[in-house]
């Protein structure tokens, strides 16, 4: 016979969940805070940026995150093609402090989800989903560079935290 547990059993609970989040101003960012306040989950867009270790710090001290959600980094303003023209920006940003918030999560014993994407297109019946998302015409035409820069600096940090190498072997 199965008992279901009442509500004077003396299990352990869970810590509530709070979630610290980078990339508020990105899709996938926006996305997140608003998947967070639909299911209830008390969260915050982290302030600090990516490239400033005090900053993240004081992030987590702030807010006392369970997990940490990065979908920042540079794309380009208005478009893709700006990270040809400033790789040392794109650099710091998409490399140096993905690796940065990678480490101070992980010296603070704290789980990271990294976001990182190359590039996202909408799709419409003139672009079905079907098409390479690399290659749609829509980006095509307008002559944006879609292989370019910004899009391989978020393949370079991606690699070291997937191989767990330099110490993250815990962040997934």
């Amino acid at each position: 016979m199965l008992v279901p547990p009442t509500k004077s059993t003396n299990s352990p609970r869970k810590p509530p969940l709070k979630f610290l989040i980078y990339g508020r101003t990105g899709w996938i960012g926006g996305l997140l805070g608003k998947l967070c306040e639909k299911q209830g989950i008390p969260f915050e867009y982290g302030k600090g940026r990516l490239e400033d270790r005090a900053s993240l710090l004081a992030d987590l001290q702030h807010v006392k995150p369970t997990h940490v959600f990065n979908a920042a980094g540079v794309t380009g303003r208005p478009n893709v093609d700006w990270c040809e023209s400033h790789k040392p920006e794109v650099i710091r940003a998409n490399v140096a402090g993905t690796l940065t918030i990678a480490d101070v999560c992980r010296e603070q014993g704290l789980l990271l989800m990294n976001y990182a994407t190359e590039c996202i297109f909408e799709y419409d019946a003139a672009h079905p989903e079907e098409e390479l998302a690399f290659r749609t015409r829509s980006n095509v035409e307008k002559g944006h560079s879609v292989t370019g820069y910004g899009s391989i600096t978020v393949k370079v940090p991606d690699n070291f935290l997937r191989l767990g190498l330099a110490g993250w072997d815990c962040i997934n």
